[in-house]
């Protein structure tokens, strides 16, 4: 039996019937629909190979800014000021004077007194990294960066979402 099928137009003469386009699989028609997007009367037809593709708008798809907080001890900074849709998506520490541990925390706020969503104790010569997405963290707050002890080179990534 050969893939396609006509459909019965309204006169009952399936003769003059435009096909309908199908797979003929284990003896049952599956029918082969073509995707497409665009405005009232308008028509885009996918296409991998020319690029048209289907338009796709994800909030949690944009890229993630980096904060270099530098490598210094006993400074605490704002990685994020308060703002609907921040997120904390992330960090990358190293601590850098080879002999001190050295104890952080990045926090839901805007200062050492705010809660901590992430603390790191990293020993002489260690680093560490994380990351929290694709969605990170809920941090509408702020994002606070707290040295505690020892000398840290610290990168908070942070995205606002809307």
């Amino acid at each position: 039996m050969p893939d396609d099928v006509k459909v019965l137009a309204a006169s009952g003469d399936d003769t003059s019937a435009p096909p309908i386009a199908t797979d003929l699989i284990n003896g049952r028609h599956h029918q082969k629909v073509k995707f497409g997007w665009g405005s009232d009367g308008t028509w885009n037809e996918t296409d991998n190979i020319s690029g048209k593709r289907i338009p796709v708008a994800d909030p949690s798809l944009s890229a993630a800014t980096a904060v270099d907080c530098g490598n210094v001890a006993n400074t605490d900074q704002a990685i994020a000021a308060a703002a609907a849709g921040t997120r904390f998506m992330g960090f990358s520490v190293r601590e850098t004077t080879g002999t001190t541990p050295a104890l952080l925390n990045f926090r839901r706020g805007t200062s050492n007194i705010d809660p901590i969503m992430v603390s790191i104790t990293l020993g002489a010569n260690e680093s560490a990294r994380e990351w929290y997405g694709p969605d990170g963290i809920a941090a509408a707050e702020g994002i606070w960066l707290e040295r505690v002890t020892g000398t840290i080179q610290a990168t908070g990534y942070m995205k606002v979402v809307s």
